[in-house]
């Protein structure tokens, strides 16, 4: 049970950084879910603060996972690891080498918090009061645009828990499908 818990929490995670991302202007190329509860959003084409903000969206998602249920997995959902989604070909345009290098960052890259914590100190190093400011002005914007768009993270969320990867034309699909209903 816990697994399925850990994917769920994980797609909500992850739907919300590509979300936010979109939102702001980027690009979402891939997400990701693992059946061990590890995932990864190929989010790109935002500055900084920007691409800050839609780290942040993922911690500032948390709430949302007590509060909707995961949907039933099909008998045919797929197992997605990490290390193998080179491997797959559903991910368009990218390599498979250039998808294999995406898995190891995400494994070996940093945390969501650290991004955070680099952004509110980088240039700012000689004032420790700014960096709490900083901070809390990150989560608070991530917060808010998770907040307008919890109907849109849920629906990703719950194709990525289904399908265990998603790439930047099915993502469009799934958001267009819910704009038309809209």
């Amino acid at each position: 049970m816990s697994d399925i818990n850990d994917r769920w929490s994980t797609s909500i995670h992850e739907s919300a950084h590509c979300i936010c991302a979109l939102i702001l202007g980027g690009k979402c190329d891939a997400i990701v879910v693992e059946n061990d509860g590890g995932g990864y959003a190929k989010i790109h084409e935002l500055d900084n603060a920007r691409f800050t903000y839609a780290v942040a969206a993922g911690p500032a998602s948390r709430r949302l996972v007590p509060e909707y249920l995961p949907p039933d997995l099909p008998p045919d959902s797929q197992s997605v690891s990490l290390l193998s989604i080179g491997q797959q070909s559903s991910f368009g345009e990218a390599s498979d080498a250039a998808l294999s290098r995406i898995a190891l960052a995400a494994m070996t890259g940093p945390s969501d918090e650290s991004i955070i914590a680099h952004y509110s100190v980088d240039g700012h190093e000689d004032d420790p009061s700014c960096w709490e400011r900083r901070a809390r002005f990150v989560m608070r914007l991530a917060e808010e645009i998770v907040s307008d768009n919890v109907e849109l993270i849920i629906k990703l969320a719950q194709e990525l828990f289904r399908r265990g990867k998603l790439n930047a034309t099915e993502i469009n699909e799934i958001i267009s499908q819910k704009e038309s209903k809209a």
